[in-house]
């Protein structure tokens, strides 16, 4: 009776079939792609980054993460303190090919700002002596001084200030 009805609607039995093809088609290609992308994933990362086995202190605060937690702190995965004998029994352990100790930090870089360099040059040029120089490059500054609240000075890398009046005029004191 069924293949009666298969020959009986020939154009809906086709539809019908080559809809369930196409459909295990994608399927099986989408799972092939996962497969890929995931295995590709998995030994790009042990490959370049992670290793398959990572060993960290057992006191530690944090959790190891391979990226970090990303709350803009390093965590504290703690120190082994002595990593020559923990490198020396894992070398020896059958099937390590390398032991490469990886460390974790965080920091910030970032480039002078124009009042920086500004006031680097006027501190250099009070640490040579060169009161002219100082007493112009004041000057450039004193429509910004009002908001200070008090007279300006340029801290030096000894720790004295040299002071100006707020209209970059007058006589300069290091005191």
């Amino acid at each position: 009776m069924a293949l009666r009805n298969l020959f009986a609607h020939k154009v809906k039995s086709f539809i019908v079939g080559a809809l369930m093809a196409f459909g295990t088609f994608v399927f099986v290609f989408g799972t092939a792609m996962l497969d890929s992308v995931e295995g590709t994933m998995t030994e790009s990362i042990t490959s370049s980054i992670a290793g398959h086995l990572q060993i960290y202190d057992a006191d530690a605060k944090d959790e190891l993460s391979l990226f970090g937690s990303g709350y803009m702190s390093a965590d504290d995965v703690g120190h082994i303190p002595d990593f020559a004998q923990v490198k020396a029994a894992l070398a020896d352990t059958p099937g390590v090919q390398a032991v490469v100790p990886m460390g974790l930090g965080f920091s910030m870089v970032s480039s002078p700002s124009d009042l920086d360099r500004r006031v680097a040059a006027l501190r250099l040029a009070h640490a040579e002596g060169r009161g002219a120089d100082v007493q112009a490059g004041t000057a450039d500054f004193a429509p910004s001084f009002g908001h200070f609240g008090s007279e300006p000075g340029v801290l030096t890398r000894e720790g004295s200030v040299a002071t100006f009046d707020a209209a970059g005029l007058g006589q300069n004191s290091v005191q």
